[in-house]
């Protein structure tokens, strides 16, 4: 196992990506994990364009690391970190290489979300992960009108379970909240693009326990 660690206050966490494709390609590991700020979101995008360019027989896997706290702006309140031996950063991730010649790694993917609801159109970015209106309304404002809570002290571990529900390339993608702003819009977990159509969805929890056995 290869660990690499990349902070972003110290260096572009994009090209940090592509530095990670090309020493997977030299070194053909088996597979590849990572963990990520919740601040290093807002570069998601280009972090995993360049991502997709790891070889294909190269699988990919990880997750964030998150506080689960109520969050205004960006989780600026309340930062998580990432850290190894090498350092520890608010903005950055690592990267795990796994080799070995008998080490076979498969991975497998399923959803558990179920849609609710019509399409709305998603009319106004302020950024990547943050969508400040759908349909013309403020997505803080869709939300309260959908699940009946408005911006406060408990707004965000409320509308966590709900999130917004798009479809590319065939498959359901599930955007999950993870911050709010005080002009209205909703932050999540990775890209949402203007004219999108999306559903909000919530999580069953028998049917992600099913499709959890069926991964295995």
């Amino acid at each position: 196992v290869e660990l690499c660690f990349y902070d972003g206050h110290k260096e572009d966490l994009a090209m940090a990506a592509s530095a990670v494709v090309e020493r997977a390609k030299a070194d053909e590991p088996a597979a590849v994990g990572m963990i990520i700020t919740m601040k290093s979101l807002n570069d998601a995008a280009d972090i995993f364009r360049n991502l997709r360019h790891l070889p294909p027989d190269v699988p990919m896997f990880g997750g964030a690391a998150d506080s689960y706290a109520d969050k205004i702006d960006n989780v600026k309140t309340t930062p998580t970190h990432v850290f190894t031996d090498r350092g520890c950063t608010d903005c950055g991730f690592f990267v795990l290489l796994f080799y070995g010649k008998d080490l076979h790694i498969h991975i497998d993917s399923y959803l558990g979300w179920r849609s609710l609801g019509n399409e709305v159109t998603v009319t106004e970015l302020e950024s990547d992960i943050s969508v400040l209106k759908v349909n013309d309304i403020t997505v803080a404002d869709f939300y309260k009108k959908y699940i009946g809570v408005a911006p406060g002290p408990n707004f965000f571990t409320s509308i966590m379970p709900f999130p917004l529900m798009l479809n590319r390339g065939g498959h359901d993608i599930a955007r999950i909240p993870i911050g709010y702003g005080e002009s209205g819009s909703v932050l999540f977990t990775s890209s949402i693009r203007e004219g999108e159509s999306v559903r909000l969805a919530y999580g069953d929890p028998m049917e992600i326990l099913n499709q959890s056995h069926q991964a295995q």
